[in-house]
């Protein structure tokens, strides 16, 4: 069974203290990536109105004429087997 899941960075995940849990499952291969998680916006008013929602400033720039949130995300790849 494979998963793959956000990590929450407010929160530290010992994968290994989770693959000891499992008792009827084997875990086969854990890996973490950090992952582009940009957002493209079609106009600047959709920034100004996501900021209003948020009530944050939201970063922008432009990319070969589209307006780009740049980020990156950390998720886990999880897979394992029943035993």
């Amino acid at each position: 069974m494979p998963l793959v899941t956000e990590i929450n960075l407010d929160m530290f995940i010992d994968f290994r203290e989770i693959h000891t849990m499992q008792n009827d499952y084997d875990v086969l291969f854990i890996k973490e990536f950090t992952v582009d998680s940009s957002f493209h916006f079609e106009e600047m008013q959709e920034v100004v109105e996501l900021s209003m929602v948020l009530n944050r400033q939201i970063p922008v720039q432009t990319e070969n004429n589209a307006i780009v949130n740049r980020s990156s995300t950390d998720i886990a790849i999880l897979l394992w087997e029943r035993r």
